[in-house]
């Protein structure tokens, strides 16, 4: 029911709401179908739920992925195909709310339709139509945002394997705010400066898979248990810098952190990831030490003999310790009298 203050208003305009309708939309018959479209929706059982102010994320998510999925099917099912009619019929459904599909429908599908050769769109865009390919758009990064020219992410062509490698060499590099990355989408659209034969050639898309289709589990898998744990991390540091607040809902940290812990130990445990990826990157430089050539994102191990490999640190100790020095066998003269007390 309308408010009864903006009732009053509207009826004291000084204009036709009605034809100012009709312009905004294009036309009368516009008007009519984007209405025709709407009461699709309103009146389709299948799309009603419960005030989503009293979910939690998790189930505004599920919510969200559930009538998406209902959306494309209901999109076929009425034979809407129009993109303006599809804008108007997904607004409609997830009544101006953030949804899973909004990039795969607003870049990824149009990205394909522009700017993928024939040959790309032949292998992408049925799949991405048909949701077996679902995209976003990884173009913000976290030191650039408008200023497109300043994106730090690389793909540098390596002719020897006809691939590209595509690497985000610094913090403000990080891709961030692609819409889908975190759960929904197995596909990216990424821009990224093309390097080629040592010339930076600008900024070109390049379709990236993220994770696997049949399991939908998330890649490459050591760069899940990185991040993941990372970020934890940065959770625990914000809990304790808010001292015993810290441990209170309104501060909205217990609810982050009892929704993002699990994600060290589902799709994966990290530390069995974390094996894994050390096992296949050991392997691989053991196989170029020998003289064979990988290909991938360890092609870069190929130019080994003219890196240099420096050590890091990756715990408070120090990397290596020297028994004999001073400091241990002092360490050891007042060591041997409390063993034999114990």
């Amino acid at each position: 029911m309308m408010n009864a203050d903006l009732r009053r208003e509207r009826a004291a305009a000084t204009f036709q709401t009605e034809l100012l309708t009709h312009i905004l939309d294009g036309g009368a018959e516009r008007t009519r179908r984007r209405k025709e479209i709407e009461a699709l929706v309103l009146n389709d059982p299948d799309f009603q739920h419960e005030d989503l102010n009293f979910l939690s994320r998790s189930q505004r998510y599920e919510q969200a992925i559930r009538k998406s999925a209902l959306m494309v099917m209901k999109l076929r099912e009425y034979g809407i195909a129009d993109p303006e009619e599809i804008y108007w019929f997904k607004s409609f459904v997830h009544r101006g709310r953030p949804e899973p599909l909004d990039l795969h429908l607003g870049m990824f599908l149009p990205t394909l339709l522009t700017q993928a050769t024939p040959e790309q769109q032949d292998r992408f865009f049925m799949p991405a139509w048909n949701l077996e390919i679902i995209g976003t758009y990884a173009q913000t990064e976290m030191g650039h945002g408008t200023h497109l020219r300043g994106l730090e992410t690389t793909a540098t062509y390596d002719p020897a394997t006809q691939e590209f490698i595509l690497n985000s060499p610094t913090v403000t590099s990080i891709k961030w705010w692609p819409g889908g990355l975190g759960k929904t989408s197995n596909h990216a659209i990424v821009l990224a400066q093309l390097y080629t034969q040592g010339q930076c050639k600008g900024l070109h898309a390049f379709i990236v898979p993220i994770r696997q289709l049949g399991t939908h589990e998330p890649l490459p898998a050591g760069l899940k248990a990185f991040t993941s744990w990372t970020a934890n991390a940065g959770i625990e540091e914000c809990r304790m810098a808010c001292g015993g607040h810290g441990y209170s809902r309104c501060s909205g940290i217990p609810d982050i952190y009892v929704t993002f812990t699990p994600s060290c130990t589902y799709e994966g445990e990290n530390t069995v990831m974390m094996l894994q990826t050390a096992r296949f990157l050991v392997k691989s430089y053991t196989q170029v030490s020998s003289g064979q050539r990988v290909t991938g994102m360890v092609s870069y191990l190929n130019d080994l003999s003219r890196q240099r490999i420096q050590p890091q640190h990756v715990a408070a100790r120090t990397v290596t310790v020297r028994i004999n020095d001073p400091v241990h066998e002092s360490f050891r003269k007042h060591l041997k009298p409390m063993q034999a007390k114990l």
